[in-house]
């Protein structure tokens, strides 16, 4: 008898499958340990296992003493609101992006015609860096105020150049936490 290739193909994947549960379920009932007889059926019974000692908690070892003498100490830090959080994983185009640096900056002294600005995140994002300022995003050449474009993104200093027409430059400057 002839047997057709996707036919044993389809076999094969069938036994790949099933194969290993029936052999898994046939180890389980050879090592299972009998059970005991009914009551109706049993002519004798057994004693009860004894009960195993209880244990109270385990003592603390000095240094685990000594982290929560040493967390009781610490000042308690205020609450902050979630939209506060800083953001940990970003994610553009539907693909997760390396979070390089985020930070909150007072804003610098603004340059004749460039607002105020707040540098708040540089990330990597398929090897060309973005930066929110203010709120906004911004990549290399993107205009940001009237003739003022994102020159630089330095994330291992974690600052942003503008540059003007004019020949005029700003630098924004993240503070580290």
């Amino acid at each position: 008898m002839k047997i057709h290739s996707t036919t044993g193909r389809r076999l094969l994947v069938l036994g790949a499958l099933v194969g290993p549960v029936i052999l898994f379920q046939s180890a389980r009932f050879l090592m299972s340990t009998p059970q005991a007889p009914s009551a109706a059926n049993a002519t004798t019974t057994a004693a009860p296992a004894p009960a195993a000692p209880a244990r109270g908690p385990a003592a603390l070892s000095p240094e685990q003493t000594r982290a929560i003498e040493w967390l009781a100490k610490q000042p308690e830090r205020p609450s902050r609101s979630p939209m506060e959080a800083p953001l940990r994983k970003v994610v553009v185009d539907d693909e997760p992006v390396e979070v390089v640096a985020e930070a909150p900056t007072p804003p610098p002294p603004a340059a004749p015609g460039l607002p105020p600005l707040t540098l708040s995140l540089i990330m990597n994002s398929r090897g060309e860096s973005v930066a929110i300022l203010s709120g906004k995003t911004y990549r290399k050449g993107d205009e940001v105020a009237s003739g003022w474009k994102v020159d630089k993104i330095d994330h291992d200093a974690w600052s942003v150049t503008l540059r003007h027409p004019d020949g005029r430059s700003a630098e924004i400057n993240a503070v580290k936490r």
